[in-house]
């Protein structure tokens, strides 16, 4: 069976006739399973692909805690119970700075200064290791990079994407920051894509699912102003943070208001947002030009 939750609307994929599904919940213990749900699963379930997150840049890592580690923790359970599954960890670029095989108080408190979404995704990363050390479970982990809306209809999470909130910012405020590094992102098709590719793994593995191909902000902002047949204000960087980011209005700004975080020093002290390496191991289908249209288009639908 191939992923299509991903590049359909949810909706279409629940009437679909091939697909059946039990409503959980990550917030809750055991995944808001009963005993009688939980135990159907553990028989009849071969693959596990968690991409469910808790993502909320305002919060810190015990909010994250519960949606982000105790439900690894709970999946990790069920790919262990009755018959052994395979587990695909979804998570992301900005867990990629720790040492995977250490889980003790010198590794957490090397870490523990990320901010919370990121932290949560390292701890549950380390959980997904530890069980394939310790138990044989079958799992690779796969980071994601920047995700862009679905090429067919612009569709995408965009409540907690950071690049859409980028975006909307330079078509609505049309004020970029200079200096701001590299760009790269893959669509949601090309992500599902490679995670049914990932269930044929016969190894653990730890992949970067993020481009191969990297330009500059630069070129994205002549692409911007080309789109739009606007011209963008530069500004430099920490200004821009200053101005644009710090001083967002939490109600009329919330799409910028949510990032505040992650442009503060206490939480990127080696002030690397905008500086990552950011290249990937995904070559991708489309071209950048395709990538800004498309989120363009996303900040038309969902403004």
């Amino acid at each position: 069976a191939k992923i299509i939750s991903m590049q359909r609307n949810v909706t279409d994929v629940f009437n679909d006739e091939h697909v059946s599904y039990i409503r959980g919940d990550l917030t809750l213990d055991n995944l808001g399973l009963n005993h009688q749900q939980f135990n159907y699963l553990a028989s009849t379930v071969d693959v596990i692909i968690h991409i469910g997150a808790m993502v909320n840049h305002l919060f810190g890592y015990h909010e994250h805690k519960q949606s982000n580690v105790i439900a690894t923790r709970d999946l990790i359970n069920l790919a262990l119970t009755t018959k052994r599954k395979k587990l695909i960890f979804i998570s992301t670029t900005g867990s990629c700075n720790h040492d995977l095989a250490k889980f003790d108080n010198a590794e957490f408190n090397a870490i523990k200064g990320y901010h919370g979404y990121y932290l949560s995704k390292m701890i549950a990363e380390k959980l997904v290791y530890a069980a394939f050390k310790q138990y044989g479970l079958s799992a690779s982990i796969l980071r994601l990079g920047y995700v862009a809306p679905n090429i067919n209809n612009y569709d995408l999470n965009h409540s907690t994407n950071h690049l859409y909130a980028l975006f909307k910012s330079l078509c609505i405020k049309q004020v970029a920051p200079q200096n701001f590094g590299e760009f790269e992102c893959l669509s949601v098709n090309d992500i599902a894509l490679h995670i049914t590719k990932a269930i044929q793994y016969n190894e653990f593995k730890v992949v970067k699912v993020a481009n191969q191909e990297v330009i500059s902000w630069q070129q994205i902002y002549q692409l911007v102003e080309d789109v739009l047949t606007i011209q963008l204000t530069k500004l430099e960087k920490d200004r821009w943070i200053k101005e644009i980011i710090q001083e967002a209005d939490p109600v009329q700004d919330d799409y910028l208001y949510k990032l505040i975080p992650l442009y503060t020093d206490e939480n990127n002290p080696d002030n690397s947002y905008g500086y990552q390496d950011l290249v990937g191991e995904i070559k991708s289908s489309y071209d950048y030009a395709q990538i800004v249209q498309s989120y363009i288009q996303a900040v038309i639908k969902f403004k």
